[in-house]
């Protein structure tokens, strides 16, 4: 299996969310890693410029869940200093895209 990008991430990641609880960005790579079934070489993959591919795909799904680039819907929001939660829009998203 590959690195899955940011787009195939995005409804997984948000999935993480659905418990309505904070979760951090470090509990949601564990999740997909596991879900996707990441692979230790997979892990060790980086772009030239020297960063995880894997990691940088899952920071840019959160990124475009909180309605990055452009402004859009925020899905989850940001909690404390390290987490996240779903919000009414992100519900209303899964209900739709699930």
């Amino acid at each position: 299996m590959s690195i899955p990008d940011s787009q195939t991430l995005f409804v997984p990641v948000l999935k993480v969310f659905a418990d309505d609880a904070g979760h951090s960005i470090e509990e949601v790579r564990d999740r997909m890693k596991v879900q996707f079934e990441i692979t230790a070489d997979e892990l060790l993959q980086r772009f030239p410029a020297g960063k995880p591919i894997f990691h940088v795909n899952v920071a840019l799904a959160l990124a475009n869940l909180q309605g990055a680039p452009l402004g859009g819907s925020k899905l989850i929001e940001k909690v404390g200093k390290k987490g996240y939660r779903i919000t009414e829009v992100g519900k209303a998203y899964l209900k739709q895209n699930s």
